[in-house]
């Protein structure tokens, strides 16, 4: 069609008069016409191959519909293998902040213990559960 295109505006600008679209409707009428008449098998083929699928539908569609009343049609779905990786990815990155959290959670809970004058040994217990839930979320896969 692009090509047609781009002959048509050559043809109009070498010739204004001329009208490549009266000159070709002929010919493609014809090509037309011969190709109906060659392929006529193929195309009573695809008619009863859709009369035959259009008569089945009407059952297939009851049968599903049934199943679905009763409450047995199962649907199966399953992710790319593209957006799998990338969940998978996602899923660890949201354990590792999970982590981070409870990592500063604890940092910042043993670090005001300590700073305050009671609570010295469990400042320092906290501050150590912080370091042990870094170096397990590091690690961890």
């Amino acid at each position: 069609m692009r090509a047609i295109g781009i002959l048509s505006g050559m043809a109009t600008n070498l010739d204004p008069e001329f009208d490549p679209w009266t000159e070709t409707i002929p010919f493609a009428e014809r090509l037309a016409a011969d190709e109906l008449q060659r392929d006529w098998q193929g195309w009573l083929q695809e008619f009863v191959a859709i009369g035959q699928l259009l008569f089945r539908l009407p059952g297939q569609l009851d049968r599903v519909l049934a199943l679905a009343e009763r409450g047995n049609l199962a649907i199966q779905t399953s992710l790319a293998p593209d957006a799998r990786k990338a969940v998978d990815r996602l899923e660890r990155a949201v354990n590792r902040l999970t982590w981070m959290v409870v990592t500063i959670g604890l940092l910042i809970a043993g670090v005001n213990l300590y700073v305050g004058r009671d609570g010295g040994g469990l400042g320092l217990g906290l501050m150590a559960a912080a370091l042990v839930a870094l170096v397990w979320g590091i690690f961890r896969r």
